[in-house]
C-alpha cells in the first residue's frame, strides 16, 4: 500500500473510495468536514433526519458521487454516540465498506481522520479493517477472483509518515494472520484434515524464525495421549498434534498457547442433528487462531518465548469411534468416563494442555476453542467466555482483548460445578448436566492444569461474523486478542 499524508482540503481529493467518520451527536457542522455549508454533511443530516441511516457504532453506508466532493464512492463511518474511539466496530465497519465494494475499480482510498479523538487507533484500525475487507472468502467459487489488491491510500490526518508507515506494517502483519486463521477455519473437512493442516501450518512457517515439531499417531500413543487418541479412532484421518515455537530460551518459562483443532465434527456416535453440520468445519477454529498467533508474532519479533500447540482431529462415528461408557486415559493418568463423544474438544485440549505443562513447565497457559454451545446460549454471538484460575492473568487478558477490539467475558470457575462431572466409574466424566454446560467444560479442564496460571477463552459464539457482508463466515476470532496478550505481557517485563 502508497501511503500519502496530507492535511489539504479532502473535498478536492479525486478518489475512488472516501472514508468519512460520522458521529451521532456531533451536528453535521462539527464532522470532519467542519462547516455549515458543506454538502456532504448538509447530505448526512438529511439520511440522519430522514431516518434512512443511523452512524451507531459500527454502521456504515455507501454514497455513489455524493455532492460536494471530488470522490467517486463515500462511505460514511458510523462512530456511534461515545467520545472514544470503539476501536472494533471502526474496524469492522470499514471491513465491511471495503469488502462490499471488492469487484469495484477501487484504486484510490482517502480518508479523513484529522479530527478523530485518537488518530493513531483510528489509523491502526483503518489500516486493519482494509486489510480484512480485502480478503475474499470465496476462494472455490468457480468464478473466481480477478481483483487487484494494490492501491493507494491518501490520509487526512496530522500524524507523520514515519509513524503512519509503522502503523501499516505492523496492521498488515496482524490481518494477515487474521485471514490466515479465516482463511483455514473456513476449509471444508474434505479438502483440511489433520495431516494438510500440518502441511498448512508448514508452509505459512516456511522462512520465519518459528521451529516446529509434529507428533504423529504412533508417537501420541507411545506417549499416552489417551484422551485425543479417543476422539480420533473413528476417523480414517489420523491426528496430529503441532507444536510451533517462538523464541526458544530454554532459561525463560515460556507463555503457552493451546488451540482446539478439530477439522470437522460430526460429534461421533452422539451425532449432531444434521442442520447446520456443515458449519462444524470451524470447530479448529482455536487451532486457526494459535497459528495465526505465531506467525504474527514471529514476524513482529516480540521478545516472549512462545509455544503455540495445536492437537488436530477428526471426529467421525466410524466402527472404530469410541462409545458413551467408554473409559479412556489421558496422558497425565486421569480416567475419563465418555459420557457423550460430541464433547470432544476438551478431550484433546486436556492431553495437549497436561502434556504442555509437564514438558514445558510454563509461566502461564492460555486455551481457545469453540467448546460449548452452552457459552453462545450463556452470552450470544457478540462476546466469548473467559475462565481463569488466576486474577491477574485474567485481568490481562481482559485487558488484551480490549486492545485488540475484541470482547470476552469473565464466566464463573466455582467448585460447585464439578460435581455434575463426578463419575462412578472413572476419576471424571467428560461432561456434566445441562445446566451451566460451558462452566462444567471449563471446570473438566481445569483438573488438567494444576497450579499453572490459566484462562480459557470459549469462542463458540463468536465462531462466525453475524452480520454484513461477511456474514456466516469465520472471523480469526482471538488473534488480536492474544497477539496483544503477549505484547503487554512482554511490555511488563522489560
Amino acid at each position: 500500500m502508497k501511503i500519502h499524508i496530507t492535511d489539504s482540503d479532502w473535498k478536492s481529493i479525486d478518489t475512488d473510495l472516501l472514508i468519512y467518520p460520522v458521529s451521532e451527536t456531533s451536528p453535521p457542522s462539527a464532522q470532519p468536514g467542519s462547516g455549515p455549508d458543506e454538502p456532504l454533511d448538509a447530505l448526512v443530516a438529511e439520511l440522519m433526519g430522514s431516518g434512512e441511516w443511523k452512524p451507531s457504532k459500527g454502521s456504515s453506508i455507501i454514497l455513489f458521487a455524493p455532492r460536494g466532493c471530488a470522490a467517486r464512492r463515500v462511505g460514511l463511518i458510523g462512530l456511534g454516540s461515545s467520545s472514544s474511539l470503539d476501536s472494533g466496530s471502526f474496524r469492522t465497519a470499514v471491513m465491511n465498506t471495503v469488502r462490499s465494494l471488492r469487484s469495484a475499480p477501487v484504486k484510490r482510498v482517502t480518508a479523513v481522520i484529522g479530527n478523530m479523538s485518537d488518530q493513531e487507533e483510528a489509523c491502526r484500525m483503518l489500516f486493519e479493517g482494509i486489510f480484512l475487507g480485502r480478503f475474499d472468502p470465496g476462494v472455490y467459487k468457480s468464478s473466481g477472483s480477478t481483483v487487484d489488491d494494490s492501491f493507494t491510500m491518501t490520509l487526512v490526518s496530522s500524524l507523520d509518515q514515519e509513524k503512519t508507515q509503522l502503523i501499516e506494517e505492523q496492521s498488515e502483519i496482524l490481518s494477515d494472520a487474521v485471514n490466515l486463521a479465516r482463511k483455514l477455519s473456513n476449509e471444508p473437512g474434505n479438502l483440511l484434515c489433520p495431516e494438510s493442516f500440518v502441511g498448512e501450518v508448514q508452509a505459512a512457517a516456511s522462512g520465519t524464525d518459528l521451529g516446529i515439531e509434529v507428533m504423529e499417531e504412533k508417537e501420541l500413543r507411545e506417549k499416552g495421549f489417551g484422551c485425543l487418541l479417543a476422539v480420533a479412532q473413528g476417523s480414517s484421518n489420523k491426528p496430529r498434534l503441532c507444536i510451533l515455537e517462538h523464541n526458544p530460551d530454554p532459561g525463560e518459562p515460556p507463555i503457552i498457547l493451546v488451540g482446539k483443532g478439530v477439522t470437522f465434527d460430526s460429534g461421533g456416535i452422539s451425532i449432531k442433528p444434521s442442520a447446520s453440520m456443515e458449519e462444524m468445519r470451524v470447530d479448529k477454529s482455536g487451532a486457526c487462531s494459535v497459528l495465526g498467533v505465531m506467525l504474527a508474532i514471529s514476524r513482529l519479533k516480540l521478545p516472549s518465548r512462545v509455544i503455540g500447540i495445536m492437537p488436530l482431529v477428526e471426529n467421525l462415528p466410524g466402527g472404530n469411534a469410541q462409545r458413551p461408557g467408554d473409559v479412556v486415559t489421558a496422558y497425565n493418568g486421569t480416567t475419563v468416563e465418555i459420557i457423550n463423544t460430541d464433547a470432544e474438544g476438551r478431550l484433546i485440549l486436556a492431553d495437549a494442555m497436561a502434556w504442555a505443562i509437564e514438558k514445558y513447565k510454563p509461566r502461564c497457559l492460555v486455551d481457545i476453542a469453540t467448546l460449548t454451545g452452552a457459552c453462545v446460549v450463556a452470552l450470544g454471538h457478540h462476546r466469548a467466555g473467559l475462565f481463569s484460575n488466576e486474577n491477574n492473568l485474567c485481568a490481562q487478558l481482559l485487558e488484551a482483548a480490549d486492545r485488540g477490539g475484541e470482547k470476552l467475558w469473565r464466566m464463573p470457575l466455582d467448585d460447585e460445578y464439578k460435581e455434575s462431572l463426578e463419575s462412578k466409574i472413572a476419576d471424571i466424566k467428560n461432561c456434566g448436566d445441562r445446566w451451566g454446560g460451558a462452566v462444567t467444560a471449563a471446570k473438566f479442564l481445569e483438573s488438567f492444569i494444576g497450579e499453572t496460571p490459566w484462562c480459557h477463552i470459549d469462542m463458540a459464539g463468536t465462531d462466525f461474523f453475524q452480520s454484513g457482508i461477511n456474514k456466516g463466515t469465520p472471523p480469526g476470532f482471538g488473534v488480536r486478542t492474544l497477539v496483544e496478550f503477549v505484547k503487554l505481557i512482554a511490555g511488563r517485563d522489560s
